[in-house]
């Protein structure tokens, strides 16, 4: 992750989610500290490519993207993260991101 201070190596399976902050990524991880990204100009989905080429992760809202081994519920307005954390689910995505999330578990739950 490229901070402020320089770069930071954060395993994936670390990471529980991810959310757009002003225009930067903050990064919440599993021992529940954040990391702050450096500011960009493009995208969000341009910004968390590389974590949504993982079959992991996927993007839940315009400025939200998890870790799917982390969700423990899914509602048709929210994800529950780690148990307790509640993320926006864009209504659009809640079919695709319901899916993605039962297949996941169906397959065995992946890497994490």
């Amino acid at each position: 992750i490229k901070t402020k201070g320089g770069l930071r190596l954060v395993p994936l399976d670390q990471i529980l989610y991810v959310e757009l902050v002003g225009r930067a990524a903050c990064y919440h991880l599993a021992d529940g500290s954040t990391v702050a990204g450096v500011t960009f100009r493009g995208s969000f989905q341009t910004e968390v490519a590389p974590l949504l080429a993982d079959p992991r992760f996927t993007l839940c809202a315009s400025s939200f993207a998890v870790n799917l081994h982390y969700v423990t519920a899914v509602d048709k307005r929210e994800l529950t993260v780690g148990g307790k954390v509640r993320v926006p689910l864009s209504r659009g995505l809640y079919a695709p991101v319901k899916k993605r999330w039962s297949d996941y578990w169906l397959g065995g739950g992946g890497p994490c």
